[in-house]
């Protein structure tokens, strides 16, 4: 059974990975990763990572409107 606090628990995770995933994507700009990390050509592009960042968001929140709606099923079957 699963109750209310885990149900948070868990979205509260997968909220977390996904500002994760945003952060490396603008550290990646801001800082240039790839040359840092291989020495190839440094180049910062604000809009493609506006981009990752708008698709992330929609993407997290496809996941947690799920996530959400799963959660409340297993609730409702496990009263």
């Amino acid at each position: 059974m699963i109750n209310h606090k885990k149900a948070r628990r868990i979205l509260w995770y997968e909220t977390v990975g996904f500002l994760l995933l945003i952060l490396l994507s603008w550290l990646n700009e801001l800082v240039s990763l790839p040359h840092l990390i291989f020495g190839s050509g440094e180049h910062s592009n604000i809009h493609e990572a506006l981009m990752e960042t708008s698709a992330l968001v929609v993407v997290w929140l496809i996941v947690v409107l799920f996530t959400k709606r799963l959660l409340g099923r297993l609730y409702y079957l496990g009263c």
